[in-house]
């Protein structure tokens, strides 16, 4: 937004049942749109959930018409519970992987062909740390970051001919309500 790009973005903006971290929030929604416009951007942010690929579809088509266009798409949605192998449910297995894969994919679904229509750009999935290397008390975290990794592999080889450019990023350790803090005290020891 400070260097004039408009913002499409979707949040779940509610708590997801078994992560045990705060989720964000409908007000966070409010001061991520207030933090935008004080840059002098627009920005239009709907309560989504990436596991909703028709949601999704309408909240791109809804940035496109509204700002003429679509250039860059970042994938960030993921959600992180510690369990050590043998504590892993099936429940929280799904989530995670219907989250930070399924989610992930949806969203490179519901806005490449936009990007296609532009001639071009960039799309970017945040991945972790977790899909380089591996990461004791989180099978399922550290499967989905893996996965992410393919993934881009795979939409790049399609994707590259319509000058998109896809690409992972592996952020470590970051201070956030999922990665610091009560999230930290519930890794086993």
């Amino acid at each position: 937004a400070s260097e004039g790009a408009h913002i499409v973005g979707v949040d779940l903006a509610g708590q997801l049942p078994g992560v045990p971290y705060d989720s964000a929030t409908e007000d966070d929604l409010d001061e991520t749109q207030r933090l935008v416009e004080a840059q002098g951007a627009k920005a239009i942010l709907t309560r989504c959930d990436t596991r909703d690929l028709d949601g999704l579809r309408a909240a791109a088509g809804n940035g496109v018409e509204a700002f003429g266009g679509l250039d860059i798409v970042v994938a960030n949605a993921g959600i992180c519970i510690p369990e050590t192998w043998d504590e892993v449910t099936p429940t929280s297995f799904r989530d995670t992987m219907d989250i930070n894969v399924t989610g992930v994919w949806n969203t490179v679904t519901a806005t490449a062909g936009h990007l296609i229509e532009r001639g071009g750009g960039s799309i970017i999935l945040t991945s972790s740390l977790a899909g380089k290397k591996l990461q004791p008390f989180m099978v399922h975290y550290t499967t989905s970051k893996h996965a992410l990794v393919g993934m881009s592999r795979a939409f790049a080889a399609e994707l590259g001919k319509h000058d998109i450019r896809v690409n992972t990023v592996h952020p470590g350790a970051v201070i956030t309500p999922m990665g610091a803090g009560a999230m930290v005290a519930l890794v086993p020891s």
